[in-house]
């Protein structure tokens, strides 16, 4: 048996998602399925739109551990530190949890700092930070910091 969602609607900092999906309980947990997109979601000063799945078994905390989710992501205005601000980044994006830690993947990114247009790919690191490479095919460069509170610190590489 199955439950079809068919419009799931909610507004959350500034944002307004819009989701379909299903909750299959044929077998032992109910597994939850979404699709949806989020709409001028404002973080830290930045306005992120995304485009995304969502998957899920269970009840309880295991909702949270077994989450997954993936798709697309836009953002305008990204303070990526007190001196460097991003006007426009784009790209894919996983998250998942290891270990009941929550893991971010970004890949295809674009990034635009001042007149230069930046692309590469970033994820979790094993100490709870973020890791962001990026090059513009010159040079490169090296972001790293937390999601929470959001802060990078820019380096060479």
């Amino acid at each position: 048996a199955a439950v079809e969602v068919a419009e799931l609607a909610a507004a959350w900092s500034h944002g307004k998602l819009k989701a379909k999906g299903s909750i299959s309980l044929a077998a032992g947990l109910p597994v939850y399925r979404l699709q949806g997109r989020l709409d001028g979601f404002s973080w830290r000063g930045a306005a992120i739109d995304a485009d995304g799945r969502l998957e899920t078994v269970g009840s309880g905390v295991e909702l949270l551990q077994n989450l997954k989710s993936a798709g697309t992501f836009s953002a305008a205005d990204v303070p990526l530190s007190e001196d460097l601000e991003c006007p426009i980044a784009k790209g894919r994006y996983e998250i998942f949890f290891r270990r009941g830690t929550p893991q971010l993947k970004l890949t295809s990114i674009e990034v635009a700092l001042g007149d230069e247009v930046y692309q590469g790919q970033g994820a979790s690191l094993a100490d709870g930070r973020m890791g962001i490479d990026l090059t513009d095919g010159k040079k490169a460069l090296r972001l790293t910091g937390r999601l929470a509170p959001f802060r990078f610190d820019s380096a060479p590489k």
